[in-house]
């Protein structure tokens, strides 16, 4: 198994609105002519009429996604924005830092980043803001139906259809796509651009080479994002455990970060930095008899730089006698884990001390892989 997009029964709802303007359900999907790519839905459950909840990407190979919120009062620095998937696992909240044109903000990141994957896995989503003042704070709805047709739209009109750059379709493709990448440019909406790229990683960061960070300063800042976009616990839980950075060569680092405090279970994301600054956010398969969606966190994740595999061991007794044991092997030219063996141990006793003798579950073997 490799990457696959997941939760593309939406797209059959799709409709082409001429050749500018495609609507899946309460979104639309316009494109303007450097390919810079909006999905648009109105927030409601409030009285401003000029809500609305933007995903947009330029058309650059690296281009960052960009979950926007527009409103009609005025949007100033330093109000809170906040963004929660229901039923998705994840609130994220933030500052306002800038105010672009057409009163909006923006939050960015990766593809296949935490805020839209989490979007992508609920039904619903609420937008809270903090005017504060004589507006207060004022909680809008968002109906999350036909999202994911409406980024698989952007993927098709971008090129990035089996690409690993892609929302939706990825693969393991890393060639030229259909359509020279251009400039990322707003649209004649004055859509807001990309802000400037991170500068270069210098460092080769050489295999097998690594660190344990114990304070969120120590972390970059795209890590520390991250971190808090899923939710977790990061000052609590990086004094009790750390975060490792591996060196991955090429100037790369796999970052594993501890989400929250446990005694014995320890949930982490693990996430890629490239030398370019640029985060990936990793997502984890399941075995294909589970039909479970991808995961975003790993139990008590460990790596092993010579071999390219991700240990992750859930246990379940405080003893450690019993639980489920993975191996995932590193795609280095896809930016993903591939799940390749399971064990599971059931009975919770200490016959079989190492989780890598536990029985055999599951096997990519199986698949002929």
């Amino acid at each position: 198994m490799t990457g696959a997009a997941r939760g593309l029964s939406g797209a059959a709802l799709l409709l082409l609105c001429g050749t500018a303007m495609a609507q899946a359900s309460s979104w639309s999907v316009t494109c303007d002519a450097e390919l810079y790519c909006i999905a648009r839905t109105p927030l409601t459950g409030t009285p401003d009429a000029e809500a609305r909840l933007k995903i947009e990407r330029g058309n650059s190979d690296g281009g960052r996604v960009f979950v926007s919120v527009g409103t009609g009062p005025e949007l100033a620095e330093g109000m809170v924005v906040a963004i929660e998937a229901l039923g998705g696992g994840l609130r994220h909240e933030g500052a306002i830092d800038k105010v672009y044109r057409g009163n909006e903000m923006t939050f960015a990141e990766p593809a296949r980043g935490p805020i839209v994957e989490a979007l992508r896995a609920a039904g619903r989503a609420q937008v809270t803001v903090q005017f504060g003042g004589g507006i207060g704070t004022r909680v809008h709805d968002a109906a999350l139906d036909g999202l994911t047709a409406a980024l698989l739209e952007i993927d098709q009109r971008q090129g990035r259809v089996g690409h690993a750059s892609a929302m939706v379709a990825w693969g393991s493709a890393t060639g030229a796509r259909d359509g020279a990448p251009v400039p990322d440019a707003p649209d004649q909406a004055a859509e807001p651009p990309e802000p400037g790229s991170p500068p270069a990683i210098m460092e080769d960061f050489a295999v097998g080479s690594g660190e344990i960070i114990y304070e969120r300063t120590g972390l970059p800042a795209q890590i520390v994002a991250i971190s808090d976009a899923y939710g977790c616990g990061l000052d609590e839980a990086l004094g009790a455990w750390g975060a490792k950075a591996l060196g991955l060569g090429q100037g790369r680092r796999l970052f594993i970060v501890p989400c929250h405090n446990a005694d014995i279970n320890i949930e982490s994301h693990v996430t890629l930095l490239g030398p370019d600054g640029m985060a990936t956010p990793l997502q984890f398969e399941s075995p294909p008899g589970e039909n479970a969606p991808m995961r975003p966190t790993l139990i008590n994740p460990d790596y092993d730089a010579p071999s390219g595999l991700l240990r992750a061991t859930a246990f379940d007794s405080p003893e450690g006698g019993c639980g489920t044991f993975e191996r995932h092997r590193l795609l280095a030219d896809q930016l993903a884990f591939e799940l390749i063996e399971q064990r599971e141990k059931p009975d919770c006793d200490t016959t079989i001390p190492n989780p890598e003798d536990w029985p055999l579950a599951w096997t990519i073997d199986e698949m002929g892989g």
